[in-house]
């Protein structure tokens, strides 16, 4: 798993499908589990996850944050949902599967866990919020 981090953060441009492809590489690999713990912080004042709250926090009054916040926002959906869009081919998910609506969905749950995460908020760490979104995960993804 560091490999693909690594590459993610330092690959200029590199797309999350991309990261996943790497990871793959592992006996048995589910693409979506990858996906959560990459968007994931790693605990309170992940580096990362704090600059995207400034960010957040700064847009509303800045047309280039807002834009530059809305093409990595677009960057993630589009990742997450090709992801389950492969699922979906290989038959792992549904066929059925509203691609784009379950992605939008999990990165709101992300959004808002990673949040208490990064702001230390009690009985909020990353562990907890792996386990969260892996539960809601099962719930909004119907397997195939």
């Amino acid at each position: 798993m560091a490999a693909a981090r690594v590459r993610f953060r330092e690959g200029g441009g590199a797309r999350l499908h991309d990261v996943v492809d790497v990871e793959l590489e592992r006996p048995d690999p589910d693409p979506v589990v990858v996906s959560l713990e990459l968007y994931l912080p790693r605990g309170p004042r992940d580096p990362r996850w704090t600059l995207w709250i400034e960010l957040w926090a700064r847009k509303a009054s800045n047309e280039p944050l807002r834009q530059a916040q809305a093409e990595i926002d677009r960057g993630w959906q589009e990742d997450l949902e090709a992801l389950l869009a492969k699922g979906v081919r290989q038959g792992r998910f549904a066929a059925d599967l509203d691609t784009a609506a379950r992605a939008s969905e999990l990165l709101a749950l992300l959004d808002g866990l990673s949040t208490r995460v990064v702001l230390g908020q009690r009985g909020a760490d990353r562990a907890s919020a792996l386990r969260t979104a892996l539960s809601a995960t099962e719930r909004l993804v119907e397997r195939g």
